[in-house]
């Protein structure tokens, strides 16, 4: 029996639609107040004949992973665990329930498997728990930068780390387990959660573009690797995935032009965005909503950030979809949602 956690996210409803084409029993842990409305979605895009049936595959139990007594049920039988399930937020007031749900989760997820003798786990952390080095004027990325603790910036990639951390612990009392660090995995989902929300904004149109660079990868690259590196037993190691080291302004005008829009011609230097996530800041807490755009976002999305991918290539011989096509294949997604009006608000 395979154990899903965080099916209702962007990897994680990929994932469940690469392992029920296969013939292994799968099951998916959800909250109580998440629903499947966008995983059904997935699945009738990608299989639109056997879309239903491939999701009537799965057996959805109900459990939270920051409550340890919830999840008993859900580890039974259970020989493999594909750990999503996480909490993405660079708000600074968000730093407990980071805590709460990247750490102290995935901590209960791990423990439960060493309890249940799970023989193999892989834990999707992020690049944002990773360090950076300098090469050759370059900002570069990899496995073997590990972040600094000391005078944290950002309280995910912080969390993120820690989670790292309990998983490594896990490995010493002997877990196998492997973990993957995907750098801005693009694909179709939610339009309102995580870099999903990049395609609703652009399909309404966007002059802006910010001067940095990242790393992007399609969603189904990621979960395909992830199936690879459990299945070939890896373990105790861990792997940056990504496809390609773009520009956003590159990045944003495949998507603005894939939905029939022009393409954001202004460029937005560190202190307008700055500028910008103060301002978001200040409207957000007087509306009494999260903020969108904060200082960390603003800082990351006006630096030139470089990530090596190598790792991955050379272990699986691993070729990459062309970020392009990842792109196309989401709006792809979004045009094919006649029904769904949020898009066109």
């Amino acid at each position: 029996m395979i154990l899903v956690t965080g099916g209702s996210g962007l990897t994680g409803s990929h994932l469940l639609l690469e392992l029920s084409r296969k013939k292994e029993p799968l099951r998916a842990l959800k909250r109580n107040s998440s629903d499947t409305f966008w995983i059904r979605r997935i699945f009738d895009y990608y299989e639109p004949e056997k879309g239903r049936k491939l999701f009537s595959r799965i057996e959805w139990v109900d459990g939270d992973i920051t409550d340890p007594d919830s999840l008993t049920g859900a580890f039974r039988d259970v020989t493999t665990v594909y750990h999503t399930a996480g909490y993405v937020s660079f708000d600074p007031g968000e730093h407990k329930r980071l805590l709460k749900i990247n750490v102290e989760g995935t901590r209960h997820m791990a423990e439960l498997s060493l309890e249940h003798g799970v023989k193999h786990f892989c834990h999707v952390s992020s690049v944002a728990a990773l360090g950076k080095h300098h090469q050759e004027d370059k900002l570069w990325v990899a496995e073997t930068d590990y972040r600094k603790m000391k005078k944290e910036k950002s309280s995910y990639g912080f969390s993120k780390l820690l989670g790292e951390l309990e998983v490594w612990q896990a490995m010493e009392e002997g877990l196998r387990a492997v973990i993957v660090n995907p750098v801005i995995i693009l694909g179709p989902g939610n339009p309102d959660r995580g870099s999903v929300r990049l395609f609703k904004t652009m399909q309404k149109g966007l002059p802006f573009y910010p001067s940095g660079s990242n790393g992007f990868v399609d969603v189904r690259d990621v979960v395909r690797i992830m199936v690879l590196l459990t299945e070939r037993d890896i373990s105790g190691e861990r792997f940056v995935i990504g496809a390609e080291n773009l520009s956003y302004r590159q990045v944003l005008s495949w998507i603005a032009q894939g939905f029939g829009r022009k393409a954001p011609s202004l460029r937005t230097g560190k202190g307008l965005m700055t500028l910008a996530a103060m301002t978001d800041r200040v409207i957000s807490r007087l509306a009494g909503k999260p903020h969108l755009l904060t200082l960390e976002t603003a800082r990351t999305s006006s630096t030139q950030i470089f990530y090596n991918h190598e790792k991955i290539r050379s272990t699986l011989g691993y070729e990459f979809i062309p970020v392009k096509e990842a792109i196309d294949n989401a709006v792809g997604f979004f045009l094919s949602l006649t029904d769904y009006a949020g898009l066109r608000r």
